[in-house]
């Protein structure tokens, strides 16, 4: 990415890739987060519209917690980071309780305390009046999957694995065999 944005005019201070995250920002906006691979949680301030954006990796492997109370916005990659900074916030939400109990686990964007979310993945959040929520991921999945496949709600396989290698591969080499797959779609 550094090098498509070097070509197209972008100067670079440092060999951060945090650079290249805010300069692809800068060019495309909310739309960057479809360009990038790999891990991560991030958090940019839009000083020109005034208003902070957060996103997460397409699987949600790096975590990010937010939590907006008295028209203050705190995040962090782990809860106790927004506990230090609000101790108020550790009111647990007892309703979640049987939730993990049942699946081990919670449903994004809910944690197990009452004021505190978990961004899924996949999304990007703006907050500027008020939060809104945007999910990149299957929106960059649906136009390319509309042009290569897709009639009257019909995706052939061949489309779908095509896509799944494309945004899940890591070097070439799937998470998962191609073979199961193809047993579960059809």
């Amino acid at each position: 990415l550094r090098t498509q944005l070097v070509a197209r005019g972008h100067v670079f201070r440092t060999a951060s890739d945090a650079e290249v995250i805010v300069h692809l920002y800068e060019e495309q906006g909310e739309a960057c987060f479809e360009e990038l691979r790999g891990m991560f949680g991030i958090a940019i301030w839009d000083r020109r519209k005034r208003r902070i954006v957060l996103a997460r990796d397409r699987l949600g492997k790096k975590p990010l917690f937010y939590a907006q109370q008295a028209g203050k916005l705190l995040f962090g990659s782990e809860i106790k980071s927004l506990l230090t900074a609000e101790p108020s916030l550790a009111a647990p939400d007892y309703s979640q309780l049987p939730v993990y109990l049942e699946h081990g686990y919670l449903f994004q964007p809910d944690t197990m305390y009452r004021e505190i979310k978990k961004l899924p993945a996949g999304h990007h959040a703006v907050f500027q009046d008020g939060p809104e929520f945007l999910i990149y991921f299957l929106v960059c999945l649906c136009e390319y999957m509309s042009p290569l496949g897709m009639t009257d709600n019909h995706v052939s396989t061949a489309c779908i694995l095509q896509h799944i290698r494309r945004y899940l591969s890591c070097k070439g080499t799937l998470f998962f065999p191609v073979d199961i797959l193809r047993t579960e779609i059809g």
